[in-house]
């Protein structure tokens, strides 16, 4: 049985309303499971206005002047770039191994924590990319320049907003901020395609920032099996830890009394 392969199920950043996380509720809500469920993250997004134009309107002089630099600098180095939407799965299929490459290289390559970090996470995303892009739910936004991609954002679709998945600049072109093309391509796209918003996530880059309309909360739940050590677990994670963590601060904020 598959539930003999795990003792805690992690399911993260879903939305309250989310028919998902009703649907794992109602599985998971018998006598066999335990349910702790909590606020995780505030996660950012961006409303679509009538027009790109109305979009940039409402942005502050200081970044509309940043964007214009950024554009103007790509474009005097390199020419007209080339700022692509890929949908089709062939295309994206082709493309990944290139936007696997350069994420490989940037910071996030580095440390380990990308994406595309180990075999098993590229065969993941490698299989996620060919079932939502046979949907129309998927969305590939590069930029490219002297046969070079300085920037993507893939990109995933559902009830009308584009979830912002993962994105990775070149870090040789770091300096030209090509990510803000990246995302005034997508604001763009969705406004021509009639979705409602950009679901950005828990990212606190600066240009991204600027550019929220707001965060709302976004939900965690942790399923635990009901047997001994499981309840343990839980009990260390739930009630012993944030005892702990309470008790220390207490007898710390004891001391700077006393000192």
């Amino acid at each position: 049985k598959a539930s003999e392969l795990w003792d805690v199920l992690d399911f993260r950043e879903m939305a309250p309303d989310s028919n998902f996380l009703k649907l794992v509720k109602e599985r998971f809500g018998g006598n066999s499971f335990l349910l702790e469920e909590f606020v995780g993250t505030r996660s950012g997004y961006i409303s679509m206005p009538g027009s790109i134009e109305e979009f940039k309107k409402g942005l502050s002089k200081n970044l509309r002047k940043n964007i214009k630099l950024s554009r103007n600098r790509i474009n005097k180095d390199f020419g007209d770039d080339t700022l692509k939407v890929y949908e089709d799965r062939w295309e994206v299929e082709r493309l990944l191994p290139r936007i696997m490459e350069l994420e490989s290289r940037s910071w996030k390559g580095t440390e380990g924590i990308g994406a595309f970090s180990n075999e098993k996470n590229r065969q993941f995303h490698a299989k996620l990319t060919e079932l939502f892009s046979e949907k129309n739910r998927f969305c590939l936004f590069v930029l490219e320049a002297d046969e070079k991609i300085l920037s993507y954002m893939y990109t995933l679709i559902a009830k009308k907003e584009l979830h912002f998945h993962n994105t990775a600049i070149h870090p040789d072109y770091n300096h030209y901020s090509p990510g803000i093309s990246i995302i005034l391509k997508a604001v763009e796209h969705c406004i021509e395609n009639g979705m409602d918003r950009i679901i950005v996530g828990r990212g606190e880059d600066y240009f991204i920032n600027a550019l929220l309309t707001g965060r709302e909360e976004r939900v965690w739940l942790k399923v635990y099996k009901n047997n001994f050590h499981i309840r343990l677990l839980h009990a260390a994670e739930f009630i012993w830890a944030p005892a702990i963590k309470k008790l220390k601060s207490k007898l710390q904020k004891s001391d700077v009394e006393l000192a």
